[in-house]
């Protein structure tokens, strides 16, 4: 379908993380924030298929992996609470740096590292 974002070959949404992120969100309010590489960052000349740290995906997209596994594992949350809860404890944004999303040759800017940050 035109226009429709699908995962690069063998990847899948990492569901153990994102439920992990849900429950804290949902439980104990913890303020999770994500910075992610921008849509389709490939380094140094690579292909797509060799390194693409952007796998394509945006931060609403991001966001709203999380906010169905908070559906998920709890399915009695009332939507104005999810709202809030969300609100006040999620945030996703791209890398940027103070020239923007790009470098000087035109590439955007990519994270290739895999870490998390989670402020309990």
């Amino acid at each position: 379908v035109p226009g429709t974002q699908m995962a690069l070959p063998g990847f899948t949404w990492p569901y153990a993380y994102l439920d992990a992120l849900a429950t804290v969100i949902w439980e104990k309010g913890v303020d999770v924030e994500i910075v992610l590489s921008n849509p389709h960052s490939i380094p140094g000349g690579l292909s797509s298929t060799e390194a693409n740290y952007g796998n394509g995906w945006n931060c609403v997209d991001v966001a709203s992996e999380i906010i169905k596994r908070i559906q998920k594992l709890f399915p009695n949350a009332g939507d104005q609470e999810l709202r809030r809860t969300v609100e006040e404890n999620l945030r996703v944004c791209f890398l940027r740096s103070p020239h923007g999303r790009h470098y000087s040759d035109g590439s955007t800017l990519g994270l290739h590292s895999k870490h998390f940050i989670v402020d309990d």
